[in-house]
């Protein structure tokens, strides 16, 4: 007997859910057709699910294709991209924890803290988390359920996963590089200016492009610009409005700060912003 054609998707839908449950969780559920995540990391840890369709990802060591029932966890920092297959249509859930709330759950689950990038492909595990995301955006989980389910994911990480890639520098160079990672993080505000990198680093302009992108998997300027793409999100989340977030972080304008939030993060400022409102 053939198999029913799927449904595809007419356009593209997003959502992001704040929870406030244990000091805040975040949420996306969503349905894309053509976006690209590109290479970018994040602060957080995050638990991805592709409920149809397969995307294909690379980061943290992994250069795989995720599809239904797999799960994907990817540590803080962890450089990685992502998209759909041709012209394909996908749906994706992920959940944002914090560091502190991911590192309680490895230790109720007695387990060291994974880095890097894991795929999962547990039926079951894929379910519980379909249901536990549908439940955090209604309303109805308790904190004591999703500190067990946080656990439980901890534990399958630890068991599950991939050895994340080790990216290192030129020994040579390494405590210039990581004096403009520092600087970097620290200027979330403002964009720092190739010569200011590279004399930090104590390197030519080009020979400095070349040893960052090396050391860390993105140019200096994807890294700089996902930094202030993270200060934008939490003056968003404390309720600043979205063209003075704009300035504020370095962008020219609201349309600008727009297009490369809607590309790494998933959704508008506006959709994020309303999330915490």
């Amino acid at each position: 007997m053939t198999a029913p054609a799927p449904v595809p998707i007419a356009r593209e839908r997003r959502a992001y859910v704040h929870s406030t449950l244990l000091g805040g969780v975040d949420l996306l559920a969503a349905q894309y057709r053509h976006h690209v995540f590109p290479r970018h990391a994040q602060d957080q840890v995050v638990l991805g699910m592709v409920e149809r369709g397969h995307i294909r990802f690379q980061g943290g060591g992994l250069d795989t294709s995720i599809g239904e029932g797999d799960i994907l966890f990817i540590s803080p920092g962890t450089v990685h991209e992502a998209l759909g297959h041709a012209d394909d249509a996908w749906t994706y859930r992920a959940l944002y924890l914090t560091p502190d709330q991911w590192l309680e759950g490895c230790a109720s689950a007695g387990v060291r803290e994974p880095g890097g990038a894991s795929v999962l492909r547990d039926a079951g595990l894929h379910e519980q988390m379909r249901r536990l995301h549908k439940r955090l955006i209604t309303g109805g989980v308790s904190e004591r359920g999703l500190q067990l389910t946080i656990r439980r994911f901890a534990d399958a990480v630890a068991i599950h996963q991939s050895p994340a890639s080790s990216r290192t520098g030129t020994p040579h160079h390494e405590d210039g590089l990581a004096r403009v990672r520092r600087t970097l993080d620290e200027s979330g505000d403002r964009r720092v200016t190739l010569r200011e990198m590279a004399s930090l680093a104590g390197l030519s302009r080009f020979h400095f492009l070349r040893a960052f992108s090396r050391a860390y998997g993105v140019s200096p300027y994807a890294y700089s610009l996902n930094r202030r793409l993270q200060e934008a999100q939490r003056r968003l989340a404390a309720g600043h409005p979205i063209a003075m977030t704009a300035l504020d972080v370095g962008f020219a304008d609201q349309a600008h700060l727009t297009r490369h939030f809607l590309r790494t993060i998933g959704v508008t400022p506006g959709e994020y912003q309303r999330a915490f409102t």
